[in-house]
């Protein structure tokens, strides 16, 4: 049921190690911005079709680790202003079909980002794209729960397929760079939800991608608070933590050891 893991790259010119941390700051995003949880307790509707949710969020990530490229590495330590004081345009949203059953899910995310005078590349300006999507299905199974609330608790495996794509560039008139990399990684995860306080659920949700079948792999956990206002609209608050690493092989010859963490909001709407 996974796809086999796909890595393509094309590189014009290979990126000097200066310019290494502000490429960074675009991969981390990338891997860091990945599906976040927007869910609540499955129901379905009264022709039994189901029901859908869309669910636009947040991500308020910090970032640490290492890049390395052509045997050398450089420290990666930005903060979210950092990354959000760059960022040109940005979008991040998921979308789920789902019945008492089972769900279908898609998770989107873009973002433009630019230096117009990065410092430590001798004040050259720095550009960056990021687009990622994952589609996936899964299953919601049930049991009863006493503490710290008495209900239904839902748990809800799934699978899934993700595609990133990172495009670097410095527009340098005399001698241009860019780097573009792209991944295909099987996913898998798992959401628990339960009722905590009234209106309001706890969730935790763990996934993970790659598994080093592309010299990657990708781990998150996020623990989240869900308050449903009504029956069309919810928003859901938590906290996640992930970890990107990446080794060089085949056509890849970049090297990442990434840490990523941070508060994350949605607003879902359901129909």
């Amino acid at each position: 049921m996974l796809t086999p893991l796909l890595r393509q790259t094309r590189t014009s010119w290979q990126i000097p190690q200066p310019s290494l941390r502000q490429a960074s700051v675009a991969v981390i995003a990338a891997a860091a911005a990945l599906p976040g949880y927007a869910a609540e307790e499955p129901t379905s509707t009264d022709d039994g079709g189901g029901s859908w949710q869309i669910a636009p969020y947040l991500y308020g990530v910090s970032l640490k680790g290492k890049l390395g490229l052509a045997g050398t590495s450089v420290s990666v330590d930005v903060k979210p202003e950092d990354i959000a004081g760059d960022i040109n345009a940005g979008a991040m949203g998921y979308v789920r079909w789902f019945s008492h059953e089972q769900f279908v899910y898609a998770e989107g995310l873009g973002v433009s980002y630019a230096d117009d005078s990065f410092e430590q590349f001798f004040n050259q300006p720095v550009k960056s794209t990021i687009a990622l999507t994952e589609v996936g299905y899964g299953r919601n199974f049930y049991a009863e729960t006493v503490a710290p609330a008495a209900g239904v608790m839902t748990i809800s495996p799934y699978v899934g397929v993700r595609y990133a794509q990172l495009t670097v560039e410095v527009p340098n008139p005399q001698r241009p760079l860019s780097e573009k990399e792209s991944w295909l990684d099987p996913v898998l995860g798992v959401i628990i939800e339960a009722p905590l306080l009234g209106p309001v659920n706890y969730a935790i949700k763990a996934d993970g991608a790659g598994f080093g079948l592309g010299r990657d792999h990708y781990l998150s956990l996020t623990a989240a608070l869900h308050y449903t206002h009504n029956e069309d609209w919810s928003v859901v608050a938590g906290y996640r933590v992930a970890r990107f690493d990446a080794e060089p092989g085949g056509a890849n010859n970049v090297k990442m050891q990434l840490r990523a963490a941070g508060p994350e909001i949605g607003l879902v709407y359901t129909f």
